[in-house]
């Protein structure tokens, strides 16, 4: 059984495993990181980031409101802060400092499978691709809702 608890909750304990150049593994809890990695089934390895990030890594950083988020780097701006976006996401977190950076995923555990961020072929062209074919998915939603190609 697996009991879950919010990262609020549990912060004070991440950052100081982190802090001490530890690492974490959690579930994921949200739906915009898809189609890479699923809400409740999937789960991620943070570890300490080295700063500055680099474009495509996926920093999890608390928002000036509290919130925690788990985003890719899409762009890194002239001012050295960041501009994230879930993979399933429109919306977009901007000028994110590195002082708001609590950690970055190490590694993602997919259907059972280990996929270490920086070593996978398939992630590295998946980082590459999708920003391309985002633009598109929101036409292949329309699509999908109109049922023209289902019986």
């Amino acid at each position: 059984m697996i009991n879950r608890v919010p990262i609020e909750a549990m912060y004070p304990i991440i950052s100081e495993m982190i802090e001490s150049n530890g690492t974490v593994k959690m579930l994921v809890s949200g739906y915009s990181m898809q189609p890479m990695i699923y809400h409740a089934r999937d789960t991620v390895t943070l570890c300490k980031a080295r700063l500055p990030l680099k474009k495509y890594e996926i920093p999890l950083f608390r928002q000036e409101d509290g919130k925690f988020v788990m985003h890719r780097v899409v762009r890194i701006n002239k001012d050295g802060t960041y501009r994230c976006r879930g993979d399933n996401s429109r919306n977009i977190e901007d000028n994110i400092r590195d002082d708001q950076v609590i950690a970055v995923v190490k590694s993602f555990n997919r259907k059972g499978k280990e996929i270490v961020i920086g070593k996978s072929a398939g992630y590295w062209l998946y980082t590459r691709v999708w920003p391309f074919l985002y633009p598109f998915k929101k036409y292949y939603k329309y699509v999908r809702k109109l049922n023209i190609f289902r019986k």
